[in-house]
C-alpha cells in the first residue's frame, strides 16, 4: 500500500508533456552546437593549447545527445509518466541547469578564461560551485527517468529492455558522480602536469601525455 501510495505521488498528472520538454531541449542544444562550431571557426584564440571555443561546442553536443537520449526514453513511457509532475519538473530543472551551464562556459570563452576548475576569485568560485549543481540536477533528472521507466509497466518497451534501460541509466548516474568527485579530489582532470602543447586526441582534447581522468 505504501509502495502503491508512492508511485501514485511519482505520476502526479500535470497538463504538460516531458517528452516533448526533452524534444525542445535538444534542439536548443543542436542550436547551441551550430553556434558554437560558427564560433569555433570563427575566433582562434587559444587557452591552455586549446581553441576556446572548444569546451562550448563539446558540451552542447553533449547536450544534444543527453536530451535526444531522454526525449527517446521518455516517449516510450505511457500518457500518465509523460506527464507527471515529477518528470516534467525535472525537465524542467534540466533546462535551467543547461541554459545556466552553457551561458556561463560560453561567457568565460569569450573572455578567454576557465570556467571549469577556476577559483580565481570568489566568484569564479561560486560559479564553479554552480555548475557542479547543475550537473547534480541532470543527472537527478535522468535517475527520475529511469525510476519511471522501470516502474512504468504500461511503457511501449519489452520488460528486457525497460530493466535495461532503467538499471542503465541508474548505473550512468553513479558512475558520473564517482568520476566527478575523483576529478573534484583530484583538483583537476590530469594526473601529472602535461606541457601546454602536449600531444592530444583530436577534438575531445584528451592528453596523449599524462593521464587523463575524462575518458573516465
Amino acid at each position: 500500500m505504501h509502495i502503491r501510495s508512492a508511485i501514485e505521488v511519482f505520476a502526479w498528472p500535470t497538463r504538460f508533456d516531458a517528452a516533448r520538454f526533452f524534444d525542445r531541449l535538444f534542439f536548443a542544444a543542436l542550436g547551441m552546437t551550430m553556434l558554437t562550431l560558427g564560433m569555433y571557426a570563427l575566433d582562434n584564440r587559444m587557452l591552455n593549447g586549446e581553441p576556446i571555443w572548444l569546451k562550448p561546442f563539446k558540451f552542447a553536443v553533449s547536450f544534444a545527445i543527453l536530451f535526444a537520449t531522454l526525449a527517446w526514453a521518455s516517449k516510450k513511457l505511457s500518457r500518465p509518466w509523460r506527464k507527471s509532475l515529477v518528470l516534467v519538473t525535472g525537465a524542467g530543472a534540466s533546462a535551467a541547469a543547461f541554459f545556466f551551464e552553457m551561458s556561463y562556459i560560453g561567457a568565460q570563452a569569450s573572455r578567454q578564461e576557465l570556467s571549469h576548475f577556476n577559483e580565481a576569485t570568489p566568484f569564479h568560485e561560486m560559479m564553479y560551485g554552480l555548475m557542479g549543481t547543475g550537473a547534480t540536477v541532470l543527472m537527478l533528472t535522468v535517475s527520475i527517468v529511469a525510476v519511471a521507466t522501470l516502474l512504468d509497466r504500461d511503457a511501449r518497451l519489452d520488460q528486457c529492455l525497460r530493466l535495461s534501460i532503467g538499471l542503465g541509466f541508474l548505473l550512468t548516474v553513479v558512475l558520473t558522480f564517482w568520476v566527478a568527485g575523483e576529478l573534484a579530489g583530484n583538483g583537476g582532470r590530469y594526473i601529472g602536469t602535461p606541457s601546454v602543447n602536449g600531444p592530444k586526441i583530436p577534438i575531445v582534447g584528451w592528453s596523449m601525455e599524462v593521464g587523463d581522468l575524462r575518458p573516465a
